[in-house]
């Protein structure tokens, strides 16, 4: 998979750029759960849960981090069509 996302090249943009916005998708679900991951345990910590809400708040980042890196290794966008 890591292989997948490090091969990305303008040469892989299919007609429409379908094949790198399905990859831009799969990138940014980790950025999202990772978001409300660390929302959800900020606010079960006020709540009055912090362990709860510590283990949310650390795996929210962990996915947060997961997540950039991820997006990170497709690398550059490729050039518009003018």
């Amino acid at each position: 998979m890591a292989a997948d996302l490090a091969t990305v090249s303008c040469s892989d943009v299919g007609e429409n750029g379908k094949s790198r916005e399905r990859r831009v998708n799969a990138a940014t679900q980790p950025l999202t759960v990772g978001a409300f991951g660390v929302t959800s345990g900020i606010a079960a910590s006020v709540l009055g849960l912090e362990d709860v809400g510590a283990v949310l708040t650390l795996a929210g980042l962990a996915m947060l981090l997961w997540g950039m890196h991820r997006l990170g290794r497709l690398g550059p966008d490729p050039p518009r069509a003018r």
